[in-house]
């Protein structure tokens, strides 16, 4: 299974470099190990790692009784929507530059220029910008992802993961999609479309999940950083780039989490 990854890894970053993009289809689905899967906030799904997701799936095959106020799920949005900078980057709300940091990932999904306008702003206008667009809390909108997300455990232990019985015409909203980020001999998968997809089946065991590319961006190897849009186009130094990625492999989960104070 590890060759069979490696050689998908190669295989696509010899694609990027020759400047070549392909759709996402499912000629190019394959097999990662959950524990190679993160969420844009750093967050991972493996066993010995921690994501609020998980652990509230987990909560509720414990108890099928849990209110959604009462569940790990939103003492989680309850801290995060207090410290996400903190925990995703290590720092503190207090530069307009913090915006390239907490939108740095999402960023790697994205053309630069979808953020660079906020680097124009006074510090008031974008202390303010910043919170409404990455900050507040909406209790209600928590309380509807946790309903998705256990309806979604539900179906599937009921009817299983099976994706080649998927529709044609549903398949690409059933691909879990993300990039790679090669650093060093080790990668990461960042996962873009299929968060809760990813929680459930790793809630329930598996350790593998079928995945595919997105189809703007694919690889990004941190030897050829300075090449990076987000980097060239000035959004973000190339120092502050490399930095954010050593976190990403550096701190998991139940770093974080401990960061809120919801593991000790």
């Amino acid at each position: 299974m590890k060759k069979h990854i490696r050689k998908t890894i190669s295989y696509y970053w010899d694609k990027l470099n020759n400047n070549r993009r392909e759709a996402i289809h499912w000629e190019n689905m394959f097999y990662l190990p959950v524990a190679k899967i993160v969420s844009q906030s750093g967050f991972g799904y493996g066993k010995n790692d921690w994501h609020p997701y998980v652990a509230t799936i987990k909560e509720y095959i414990s108890n099928s009784e849990l209110a959604y106020e009462d569940s790990v799920l939103h003492e989680f949005y309850e801290a995060y929507s207090l410290k996400a900078l903190e925990v995703t980057t290590g720092l503190e709300l207090s530069k307009k530059l913090s915006l390239s940091y907490i939108a740095f990932y999402t960023a790697l999904f994205r053309h630069p220029d979808y953020f660079s306008y906020y680097l124009k702003l006074s510090d008031q206008e974008f202390k303010k910008a910043y919170r409404n667009q990455y900050i507040k809390y909406n209790p209600q909108s928590g309380k509807k992802n946790y309903t998705t997300l256990l309806n979604l455990y539900k179906n599937i232990k009921k009817n299983g993961f099976d994706i080649n019985l998927v529709d044609s015409n549903q398949l690409k909203d059933m691909f879990i999609s993300g990039l790679i980020i090669k650093y060093n001999d080790d990668y990461r998968f960042l996962i873009y479309n299929g968060n809760h997809r990813v929680a459930v089946l790793s809630a329930l065991s598996f350790n593998q999940v079928p995945v595919v590319l997105d189809n703007t961006k694919q690889v990004f190897d941190v030897d050829n950083i300075e090449n990076w849009q987000i980097v060239k186009s000035g959004v973000c130094k190339q120092e502050d780039a490399l930095y954010l990625i050593k976190r990403l492999f550096s701190i998991d989960g139940r770093d974080r989490a401990k960061m809120l104070g919801i593991l000790s």
